[in-house]
């Protein structure tokens, strides 16, 4: 089946090509020479900053941020008589299958962004909302926004509705997107739509796709399916195809250095025009390389596929989706660490009771005393770890999200659920659930799809 392709004239009722995203980006790319103290100095000569200033004593990302606007948050880019002009906001988006590492490199390249004197944002996106990547972005001091309760393609209108909402009130100069994890046709249904109708307020860069080495492995050889149909492969070998920039991610796992190798010598093969690069998102290992790509690439979406509609909505189709959310008050203070990964252990451990279940994903954020720690694994057999947050002090009563995407039912995952609840109860004071989702995506079906990709000439 194939999606209707639209022209501008076929525009959902309601929106006007006319709508824009305040772009204005102060242009302050990076420091001079001798760090920040040249451009403070220059910096105090301006009437309109507040001094004196004080770097924050624990430096954070939320500090520098808030001391970057304050620097250099009213300064733009001036014409020769004095007035401002606009640059277009920056858009990159990073996509990828479930469990590939999308988020940890977000939240790498907004660290790695800033130090270039860059404002960053962040757009995530679930079929539902409660998700953990949100809360995490918010726990670092990140300005976040939610596209909740379907793809970037089938909710088009609201991904610009969440760009502006933030270019207003966080003025970025970068937003980073994760679309989620199970969709493609990205370049045609999200990209081209943004160049066309929006390609004088947002600069659209390449189309990142992040590789687990060793799920590409299983998937490209065809060794073993790893729980992949032929129907959910497809969706992954469309993700690796439309990509504008491949990225082979956990380098520094040396059990996953020989599928890092295979796989990036069949992505070169495959898809000889496409650059490959191989990182690692939890230590920044290349990350600034990738950045350099970013920066240097012109503009992304630069192919559009021929996607089967139907195979793409049955393969989404086989996988469950879980978002659930609890409150805990233990008898005893519990660290945030241990209990995010007893959680995820626990919550695997249910699951492999059906040795056809295959997780693609499964995460949990244990939040308690403003702190946050995340934990993830994208296998039964893989061991759980923590992606972001450190050991904090102790905590007596805490918050868990848990979100979940596995090759199952969803009403085995929503057991689970109740099941590891009540285990949790046993050694709590009190477990008590705040709100559960489980299901299968349904058929997407794009606001806009392009048959062809979009110059930058052809911009509305």
């Amino acid at each position: 089946m194939t999606i209707p392709v639209m022209d501008r004239g076929d525009r959902k009722a309601g929106t006007d090509a006319g709508d824009k995203l305040h772009g204005c980006r102060p242009q302050a790319r990076g420091f001079p020479d001798g760090g920040l103290a040249p451009f403070l100095r220059a910096a105090r000569r301006s009437p309109r900053i507040p001094f004196p200033l004080t770097l924050p004593i624990r430096p954070t990302l939320r500090g520098t941020i808030e001391l970057i606007d304050r620097t250099c948050g009213h300064l733009g880019a001036r014409t020769a008589k004095g007035r401002k002009t606009v640059t277009p906001l920056r858009l990159y988006l990073v996509g990828g299958f479930l469990g590939a590492g999308k988020t940890t490199l977000l939240r790498v390249l907004s660290k790695y962004l800033l130090v270039r004197g860059e404002r960053v944002a962040v757009v995530t996106n679930d079929q539902s909302a409660d998700l953990v990547d949100t809360r995490a972005f918010e726990a670092e001091g990140i300005p976040v926004e939610e596209v909740a309760g379907a793809c970037f393609c089938c909710s088009f209108e609201e991904l610009v509705g969440r760009l502006r909402s933030l270019s207003e009130s966080a003025l970025p100069t970068v937003i980073l997107a994760e679309p989620v994890g199970s969709c493609t046709d990205l370049s045609a249904t999200v990209l081209q739509p943004l160049k066309k109708f929006y390609g004088k307020e947002i600069s659209v860069g390449p189309l990142t796709v992040l590789v687990d080495p060793e799920r590409a492995h299983r998937i490209l050889t065809k060794r073993s399916k790893g729980g992949f149909s032929p129907k959910a492969a497809y969706i992954y070998r469309k993700q690796l195809e439309e990509a504008d920039i491949l990225v082979v991610n956990k380098i520094d796992d040396p059990q996953l250095l020989p599928h890092a190798d295979a796989v990036e010598a069949i992505l070169k093969e495959l898809l000889p025009g496409t650059p490959v690069l191989r990182i690692s998102a939890r230590l920044g290992l290349n990350v600034d390389t990738l950045l350099d790509l970013l920066e240097t690439t012109p503009f992304g979406g630069r192919k559009v596929l021929e996607i089967d509609y139907d195979i793409y909505a049955e393969g989404e189709a086989e996988l469950a989706w879980l978002n659930a959310r609890a409150t805990i008050r233990f008898r005893d203070p519990q660290y945030l660490d241990s209990v995010g990964c007893y959680i995820a252990d626990a919550y695997k451990l249910l699951l492999s009771q059906d040795v056809n279940c295959e997780i693609a994903h499964l995460k949990v954020v244990a939040m308690g005393n403003g702190e946050a720690v995340v934990c993830n694994t994208t296998s039964v057999d893989q061991t759980t770890v923590v992606s972001y947050g450190d050991r904090s002090s102790p905590v007596l009563d805490a918050e868990f999200i848990l979100n979940c995407r596995a090759f199952t039912s969803p009403a085995y995952l929503e057991r689970a659920w109740r099941t590891l609840l009540l285990t949790l109860s046993q050694w709590t004071e009190q477990t008590r659930s705040e709100a559960c989702k489980a299901f299968r995506p349904a058929r997407p079906v794009p606001s806009y799809r392009f048959a062809t990709p979009i110059q930058p000439a052809d911009t509305a």
